[in-house]
């Protein structure tokens, strides 16, 4: 809870600073919706140049795991101008039992400070269903800001048979075996 305030807290002294020193900064919010079992949600974004912060919001199924990867993606447009970044980090968070990002019932998944990176992935073990989202954060260097894409994917909970599960398999086992054993008996 403290690192998500923090890492905000430190990007808004960046935002801060970057416009004292005359660059620009920018934060967008997009909602991607439901993300399904094993249908992979994309999602791109233009940014202008300077520092931006974007953030995804979108809705898990509880799952057996979620993979999350963002890459830049370069242009050159010629006599026209170039698009370019580089990321710095990222945050992923589970909304809270309510749903409303923000709040302080917000709990941070995973996090990370990256190193003027041009792309990045990530996985996190099986969360609970709910709204969770992505926060991005980088510099556009390109003369036009820059450009870039990701994804979200999702894996199905693998089931794990419950003790009962294997009493009753232990039972129909030892039965099938008694069963088997007085045929051959009777065979005789």
């Amino acid at each position: 809870m403290k690192q998500l305030f923090l890492l905000k807290a430190v990007f808004a002294s960046a935002v801060i600073a970057s416009a004292l020193l005359g660059g620009n900064a920018s934060a967008t919010t997009y909602n991607l919706g439901a993300v399904s079992i094993g249908v992979p949600k994309t999602f791109s974004a233009t940014v202008a140049n300077g520092i931006f912060a974007d953030t995804y919001t979108f809705a898990l199924p509880t799952n057996g795991g979620s993979g999350y990867s963002f890459q830049n993606f370069p242009i050159d447009l010629g006599s026209l101008g170039t698009l370019n970044l580089s990321f710095s980090g990222f945050d992923l968070a589970y909304a809270g039992a309510d749903g409303v990002v923000g709040n302080a019932d917000d709990k941070v998944v995973a996090s990370g400070n990256l190193s003027s990176v041009g792309s990045y992935s990530f996985s996190v073990p099986a969360t609970e269903g709910g709204v969770y989202y992505l926060d991005i954060f980088g510099r556009a260097t390109g003369s036009l800001g820059g450009a870039y894409n990701g994804a979200i994917s999702v894996q199905a909970v693998s089931p794990v048979p419950e003790p009962g599960s294997y009493v009753m398999l232990m039972a129909g086992l030892g039965a099938v075996g008694l069963v088997a054993t007085r045929r051959r008996r009777t065979l005789r």
